[in-house]
């Protein structure tokens, strides 16, 4: 088979080795993305912890992680966003240490007339059918219901009197702040009906990273998926992605993770202040997709 040359002319007679390199089909090829997530399982979820797993669709990720679990609410906004890069998991247990947020919900006046409660719990519609002259208590039971009617939701409901306590499935400071509100979109309570809400605080103990970080061995992961943001998860996945970029390993990767506050409360993180009702763990999830879309043999460009 003939080898026909760009620059060296086919005429030539001058003995010698000639060396000629044509680019045309330079990054032709594609590169093979792959995103890894970490996050919470439930017991009910079939997958064990520390062990990386391939997801493809949302509804795998209910079976492995379990129904309301963190792993499956955040892979349900990554399939929203992307459903074409490979994507793999390692589910983390609850620390056996750790407490469970809680947010309330007060009736503090009766309705005097019917209509529906849109309730928002972490950007999630809960719907509560409201009859004019329910007592307060028949209004917060009703509630109540709603929300644990609601299996995906991150969080469960008891009721006491007229106080619906909202309590987080999972333990772990990443559901502190968890948005409950009535009509985000300025739906209208039925007339005379008054709450008082109070969002998700006081859980502590996130389950740590190093279990899942030493579960990735030395697999090249391009993207991390991270939940958590208090200060020794942030120091180990630092460490490691600091060693995974060096010259001994080479197998470099970006992790992405998310805060909600005020701008003085999200300073120290270098992110800019944003108000979410959904908790911060599921835009987290689909943050890859705004910069897997650029062509893959481009370098990605970093904004910090």
């Amino acid at each position: 088979m003939a080898i026909s040359f760009d620059a060296i002319p086919a005429s030539l007679r001058t003995p010698g080795a000639y060396i000629e390199f044509n680019n045309e089909l330079a990054g032709a090829t594609g590169f093979m993305h792959k995103v890894l997530a970490f996050g919470q399982k439930l017991s009910t979820g079939s997958q064990a912890a520390n062990q990386p797993v391939r997801v493809t669709n949302p509804a795998q990720a209910t079976t492995l992680f379990g129904r309301g679990s963190m792993l499956a609410n955040m892979l349900s906004a990554f399939f929203k966003a992307n459903t074409e890069t490979e994507l793999w998991v390692i589910a983390l247990d609850d620390a056996s240490s750790g407490v469970k947020a809680a947010g309330s919900v007060q009736v503090t006046s009766a309705p005097t007339g019917s209509g529906t409660l849109e309730l928002y719990i972490g950007g999630e519609r809960v719907r509560v059918g409201i009859t004019a002259g329910a007592t307060a208590e028949a209004v917060a039971t009703a509630i109540n219901a709603a929300i644990n009617a609601k299996a995906d939701l991150p969080v469960t409901a008891s009721v006491s009197a007229a106080t619906v306590t909202v309590t987080a499935r999972h333990k772990g400071e990443a559901f502190n702040g968890l948005d409950i509100r009535a009509g985000y979109y300025g739906e209208q309570m039925p007339a005379g009906l008054a709450l008082t809400i109070n969002a998700l605080s006081s859980g502590s103990g996130n389950p740590s990273v190093t279990p899942a970080i030493d579960a990735m061995g030395d697999e090249w992961y391009n993207w991390i998926i991270n939940p958590y943001t208090d200060t020794a998860n942030l120091v180990a996945l630092e460490t490691e992605l600091d060693s995974r970029w060096g010259p001994m390993r080479q197998i470099g990767c970006r992790a992405f993770t998310a805060i909600a506050g005020t701008h003085a409360a999200t300073g120290t993180l270098a992110v800019p202040a944003i108000t979410l009702t959904s908790p911060v763990w599921a835009p987290v999830a689909a943050l890859p997709r705004l910069t897997l879309r650029q062509q893959s043999t481009l370098p990605l460009q970093v904004c910090h």
